[in-house]
């Protein structure tokens, strides 16, 4: 069985002293969580073999192939899934995509009393938004990151009718864009998206 990373998101998060990296991808594969309905994770070996050219010298050629939705493990959702108007994601300005600031945002204790919390605008400690100098994203810690790659307890279950996980309320999503659009350039969460 085949592993990898489709997607590595690396985050930068300042301290006093020096930038801290984190690795925040699954490992996926063909049973990892999905959104009912989108395209599951396939991994083919195309080919594989050793060659020899005209000169009798052997070397050694691999192609693959592997489909899935966009929307699979983590990922990255430009602005334009939620607005025709708005950037795809090669449009994205690379100086919003590295060295940026995270805060974090937990909510897991909430979270695990209730399914489908959903985050609102008194889950955000303003004190720590006030240290977003310069271009920040913000993460939303619910727990359900520890029960990957379980697509019931991770999720739910396999079907819209069985989904329930935390997410954003529309009226904090409401309040991120209105308050803080100038620097913030994304919203994270651990639940499937």
């Amino acid at each position: 069985m085949h592993f990898f990373h489709l997607l590595c998101v690396i985050l930068h998060i300042k301290t006093i002293s020096s930038l801290i990296s984190f690795d925040l991808t699954h490992t996926i594969k063909s049973t990892s969580p999905i959104y009912p309905g989108l395209t599951p994770f396939n991994f083919t070996k195309t080919f594989t073999s050793w060659k020899k050219d005209d000169s009798d010298e052997s070397y050694f050629g691999a192609v693959n192939t592997f489909i899935t939705s966009e929307h699979f493990g983590t990922h990255i959702d430009a602005p334009y899934h939620g607005s025709n108007t708005s950037w795809t994601v090669e449009q994205i300005p690379f100086k919003r995509l590295v060295s940026i600031q995270a805060l974090i945002v937990d909510v897991s204790k909430k979270s695990s009393k209730v399914d489908n919390y959903h985050i609102e605008i008194q889950d955000l400690n303003e004190e720590i938004m006030k240290q977003a100098t310069e271009y920040f994203v913000l993460l939303f810690y619910t727990g359900k990151s520890k029960f990957w790659p379980d697509q019931d307890a991770y999720a739910g279950g396999s079907t819209k009718e069985e989904l329930d996980f935390p997410g954003l309320s529309p009226e904090l999503a409401t309040y991120l864009v209105d308050k803080y659009s100038e620097k913030l350039v994304g919203v994270g969460i651990d639940t499937i998206s």
